[in-house]
């Protein structure tokens, strides 16, 4: 697999929960009883029993409003990228309308990229390889070799899950019993995604090393009561992608290198 589209299939993954939580309609106010008018006693209708499970019609809207509403979130993975086994930690600020990233790409014995995003500045560095200094990433500029590395940062823009994924989604149902993760009691479901809904964009981050586009991918989700995410594993064909989310509201600070930091010549 390419770098950028190693990248770019990681970004899909982390982009299904990492969304902007929908608004909530207001609602029309309950008119009074005329003062003229005496008030009668309605005969009791049955109440209807609303159900706290998860569906394919709220999943993104529980899923997301939960996750913002906790404010920040740490995240980790591997993928493999021209052979490489990349180990990727992150740290999510949620912001309003925005996220702060801070992501580090681990390629064992070789190098160390730290890749941020504030306030909608990219930056990567490369630690002792880059001397401790960042250059700022242009993500839109196709001829820069630094830009893909941008690209899950500007994935996880929120406004981008529903654009990407929500159009394919198909069906949500629970796959086993309750399961503990990281120390919290979680549901496991497999989450169905019909490919060929998705945007041509979405559509060609999945498409495999061998050209073809599969029809359709899976999402397995572990969800807390609280609908935070535990873990997440998205399919597609034989490919595997596990991602670990810790540390709900608690998450390290993302903050932007120091001014003398970044340099304008190339670093590394």
């Amino acid at each position: 697999m390419h770098l950028s589209r190693g990248l770019a299939a990681l970004s899909l993954a982390s982009v299904m929960t990492l969304t902007l939580g929908a608004c909530s309609g207001d609602t029309e106010p309950v008119a009074s009883p005329s003062a003229s008018t005496p008030a009668s006693t309605p005969d009791p209708t049955p109440t209807e029993e609303v159900s706290n499970e998860l569906t394919t019609e709220n999943v993104v809207e529980r899923l997301t409003a939960a996750h913002r509403a906790a404010g920040s979130v740490s995240l980790s993975t591997a993928v493999t990228m021209d052979d490489l086994l990349v180990g990727l930690t992150a740290d999510v600020a949620f912001l309003d309308g925005a996220q702060d990233v801070r992501l580090v790409y681990d390629v064992p014995d070789t190098i160390q990229i730290d890749v941020r995003r504030v306030a909608a500045t990219y930056y990567v560095g490369a630690g002792e390889a880059s001397g401790n200094l960042f250059n700022t990433i242009d993500i839109a500029d196709p001829a820069s070799e630094t830009a893909p590395l941008g690209l899950i940062a500007a994935a996880l823009d929120p406004t981008q899950s529903l654009v990407s994924l929500a159009p394919g989604i198909t069906g949500l149902e629970k796959s086993g019993d309750p399961v503990v993760v990281d120390g919290v009691e979680t549901q496991p479901y497999a989450l169905t995604v019909d490919v060929t809904k998705l945007d041509t964009a979405a559509q060609e981050i999945i498409v495999g090393d061998d050209g073809v586009l599969p029809t359709t991918m899976t999402v397995q989700l572990w969800v807390g009561a609280d609908d935070l995410m535990r873990k997440h594993v998205t399919i597609v064909g034989a490919q595997n992608l596990e991602i670990a989310y810790t540390a709900w509201g608690t998450a390290p600070a993302v903050v932007a290198p120091a001014p003398e930091q970044v340099s304008a010549e190339q670093v590394f």
